[in-house]
């Protein structure tokens, strides 16, 4: 699998969070995606020639929770930080709405959108024990980590 672990990068906050290249900082490799490709046609301002654009994608596998060992909720998306904000604002889904679960406490990192699709459908199939546990393993005091994303 190609998921990396969030909390992983979040406990290097400050300092270097590239794992290709250890030299970028952690909101800065962040804030712009990895990996999946798209192509797109540009138009410099005055030279009127068009050329492919390589823009890079992260998708996320994510768990929010309504407290600790509260009710969870297991998600996918290609931009946690505005997802996380939907949650919160009540628009994410109806089921956070309702049961108030707006703690983000686990996420992973993929490059390519089928896998993230994959790992979210296999997780929610999970008995809820096992969640707890990949929770407990990477966020033990099943801190909010979603400060970077939303501020």
């Amino acid at each position: 699998m190609d998921g990396r672990f969030w909390g992983r990068v979040l406990g290097a906050v400050g300092g270097a969070a590239n794992a290709e290249s250890g030299s970028a900082k952690w909101g800065e490799r962040f804030a712009f995606g990895t990996e999946q490709i798209k192509n797109e046609a540009v138009t410099p301002a005055k030279a009127g020639a068009h050329w492919p654009v390589r823009i890079r994608m992260s998708y996320f596998v994510y768990i929010l929770a309504s407290r600790k060992h509260g009710t969870l909720y297991v998600g996918v998306t290609n931009d946690l930080g505005r997802r996380v904000f939907e949650h919160r604002d009540g628009t994410g889904s109806k089921f956070t709405r309702e049961y108030r679960v707006h703690r983000l406490v686990y996420a992973e990192e993929f490059q390519d959108v089928t896998e993230a699709i994959a790992r979210e459908k296999a997780m929610k199939e999970w008995k809820r024990a096992w969640k707890v546990q990949l929770i407990e393993a990477a966020n033990p005091e099943w801190n909010d980590l979603s400060e970077p994303f939303i501020g």
